[in-house]
C-alpha cells in the first residue's frame, strides 16, 4: 500500500507542494491531538475526540497544498488502545483521500521499528454469515471450492452477473466496484473454507477485496452514485490466513 510507508526520516524525498509534519514525543491521546491539530492547522471546531479527529483528517480543505505527509518518530510511549485507534483512523483517512475528488495526496510514514505494531493494530471485523443473513434487499453470493484464480473468476462472473469481464485481477476489481447492474441495495460475498486456494491467489484476492470495501465506503458519495452496502464474509477456518493476507496488503 503505497500511501502507508515504513521508513527512516533521512530516506524520504519531499515535493515542493507538500506539507510535511513530523510527530514526535507523543505521550498520550491529548498530546497527539495537540501536535497534529497544530501542525495541520485544524479549525477551532475540532473537539479533541476521535470522531472529530477523523473528520478533520478526511477534510483538510483549508490546506492549500497538493500533498500532506505525516511522519512519525517512534510511538513506543503510546499505549495500545490509543495507538490502535490512531492507526485505524489513519488507514481510513488514507482510503478516503484515495477516493476523493479533490486532488490531494495523503501519505502516512511510520518508523520501521513500529512496523509490526502498526500491522498488528490494523483491524478488520471477521463477520459470520449470521451477522449478515438478516440484511434485507441483498444479493447473497457464496464462493466455494476455489483451487485457482480461474475458478474464482468464473464463480464471481456468474454469481455477480458481470455483463462484461476480462478474466484478470484488474477486470475483477473494475466489476465489483461498479455493480450498476445489480438491482439489490446490498451485496454479500460469503466464502466457504478456502483450503484449496493457493496463498498467492488468496493474497491478491484479499487485497482486491480490501480496496473494494473502501471504494464502496468512500467513492459513490463523491461521484453521486447510489450507495451499495458491500459485505465480505470469510469462514472462521480461514481467519489466520486472511489475517496474514491483510498484513501483506498493508506492509506493501
Amino acid at each position: 500500500m503505497f500511501n502507508l510507508i515504513f521508513s527512516k526520516n533521512e530516506e524520504l524525498f519531499f515535493e515542493d507542494e507538500e506539507l510535511y509534519v513530523e510527530i514526535v514525543n507523543v505521550q498520550d491521546k491529548e498530546s497527539l491531538f495537540e501536535q497534529i491539530g497544530e501542525k495541520l492547522l485544524f479549525p477551532s471546531s475540532f473537539n479533541h475526540d476521535w470522531n472529530s479527529f477523523s473528520e478533520c483528517l478526511c477534510d483538510l480543505k483549508w490546506l492549500d497544498v497538493r500533498t500532506v505527509t505525516i511522519y512519525h518518530g517512534s510511538l513506543s510511549t503510546l499505549n495500545d488502545s490509543v495507538f490502535n485507534t490512531y492507526v485505524n483512523i489513519l488507514i481510513n483517512s488514507i482510503y478516503s483521500w484515495i477516493y476523493s475528488m479533490d486532488r490531494k495526496y495523503f501519505r502516512v510514514i511510520f518508523s520501521p521499528q513500529d512496523k509490526e505494531r502498526v500491522l498488528n493494530a490494523i483491524k478488520f471485523h471477521f463477520q459470520t454469515i449470521d451477522d449478515v443473513y438478516g440484511i434485507k434487499d441483498a444479493l447473497h453470493v457464496n464462493i466455494s471450492d476455489v483451487p485457482d484464480k480461474e475458478s474464482l473468476f468464473d464463480q464471481m462472473e456468474e454469481k455477480l452477473r458481470f455483463p462484461y469481464f476480462g478474466h484478470n485481477w484488474d477486470a475483477l476489481y473494475e466489476c465489483i466496484t461498479d455493480l450498476e447492474w445489480i438491482k439489490e441495495k446490498n451485496v454479500v460475498i460469503s466464502h466457504d473454507y478456502l483450503v484449496s486456494m493457493p496463498d498467492d491467489v488468496l493474497n491478491v484476492y484479499v487485497s482486491l477485496l480490501i480496496d473494494s470495501v473502501y471504494s464502496w465506503k468512500y467513492w459513490p458519495s463523491r461521484k453521486g452514485f447510489e450507495q451499495i452496502g458491500f459485505y465480505v464474509v470469510f469462514s472462521l477456518l480461514d481467519k489466520e490466513r486472511i489475517k496474514r493476507a491483510i498484513r501483506t496488503h498493508f506492509s506493501g
